[in-house]
């Protein structure tokens, strides 16, 4: 009987070692990857771009930060915000048993 439970506590445990790995650590790693290889193809596009001059004699010099302004005139974040509150709003109210959609 101890055997058995102290093989489902150590598999308890294993899982929720993995599972935090998981989550933390390899999570963590690879935003940081993803992140890393971003930022050079951005900084190999503004180091091709500055040599090429443009027709009124100007070098396109800065493409970083183009996405994020753009998304911030448009206030794209309160929009992603107010749909997934409503996603989750209407998956929560699916869940209730009495309530028919």
């Amino acid at each position: 009987m101890f055997g058995i439970l102290r093989m489902l506590a150590a598999m308890v445990a294993m899982k929720t070692f993995l599972v935090t790995v998981f989550v933390t650590i390899l999570g963590v790693t690879l935003y940081n990857l993803i992140s890393e290889i971003l930022e050079e193809i951005a900084t190999v596009m503004v180091d091709k771009l500055d040599g090429i001059q443009a027709p009124t004699g100007q070098a396109v010099a800065e493409l970083t930060g183009v996405a994020g302004w753009m998304g911030g005139l448009l206030n794209l974040d309160d929009c992603l915000a107010f749909i997934i509150s409503i996603v989750i709003l209407k998956f929560t109210l699916r869940k209730i048993p009495f309530l028919k959609w």
